[in-house]
């Protein structure tokens, strides 16, 4: 499991933020595909194209955030302590809150400005995914 998340960490390193195909949400969706095989956001996948579709689709499916979003698939965010490799995260960003994925005590973000790492401890919580990784 950590060699896959590895692998789709470095895969990303080149790869451009794209809304409704490389965004934060699909990109940490793609890890969690790219780990256990399941796609947590695969019905929003070619839905939408820019920000204010995503906002729309936010609102429609998703209870209006990506906090909503994520809790609705993954349960109540947990503390940032509980932080395992592979789980997502919520950080807060300039753009407001975006999901990341953890990883060596960082958080893997797709940010407009390509794929980016923040410590731990700028997360506000994690969802947990791959509760036998460690």
């Amino acid at each position: 499991m950590i060699n896959r998340l590895v692998d789709y960490l470095k895969a990303q390193q080149n790869v451009t933020f794209q809304w409704g195909v490389n965004d934060c949400c699909l990109f940490a969706s793609a890890g969690v595909l790219a780990t256990t095989g399941f796609d947590p956001m695969q019905q929003w996948r070619g839905k939408y194209t820019t920000e204010t579709g995503a906002m729309r689709l936010l609102k429609k499916h998703g209870g209006g955030s990506v906090k909503a979003a994520f809790t609705h698939v993954f349960g109540e965010l947990k503390p940032r302590l509980n932080a395992r490799c592979g789980d997502l995260a919520l950080v807060d960003t300039e753009l407001g809150d975006a999901v990341g994925i953890v990883h060596a005590c960082r958080v893997w973000v797709m940010s407009p400005t390509g794929l980016t790492n923040l410590p731990i401890s700028q997360a506000k919580g994690i969802w947990q995914v791959n509760k036998e990784c460690k």
